[in-house]
């Protein structure tokens, strides 16, 4: 029995480019990989500051933070560091818990619920 031979593909018709090795030219691609900023200076700034994470659900923690990436969205896989203009300023512990437990879930509870409910009650006093 004979192999059946498919149809030939011409490659420079692919919408993927592929160079050698199997790897993917990504300059060429209409939706481009996101631009990754590394800024130590930026991150070292975060020193100044104190934790944005909340322990009570409405008062920020107050300690002195260090800046922390989320790794949520871009970058968030594969090894590499996300970009620095996606860093927080996060104290030892709750960096620590937020990298035991990444995902989003614990950004929503200690960080983004916590800082809504401080922007209602600022509102809410000031009126």
């Amino acid at each position: 029995m004979a192999k059946r031979k498919g149809p030939r593909i011409d490659k420079s018709l692919l919408a993927i480019p592929v160079v050698k090795y199997g790897s993917v030219d990504k300059s060429v691609l209409e939706i481009s990989e996101p631009e990754r900023i590394v800024d130590h200076e930026y991150r070292q700034s975060y020193r100044d500051r104190t934790c944005e994470a909340s322990d009570n659900g409405i008062d920020l923690c107050g300690k002195p933070c260090i800046g922390a990436h989320i790794r949520a969205g871009e970058y968030s896989g594969g090894g590499q560091k996300p970009c620095d203009r996606l860093t927080i300023g996060l104290c030892d512990d709750h960096h620590r818990d937020q990298e035991a437990n990444p995902g989003l879930e614990w950004w929503a509870k200690y960080v983004w619920k916590p800082s809504l409910r401080r922007r209602y009650r600022e509102w809410k006093n000031g009126k």
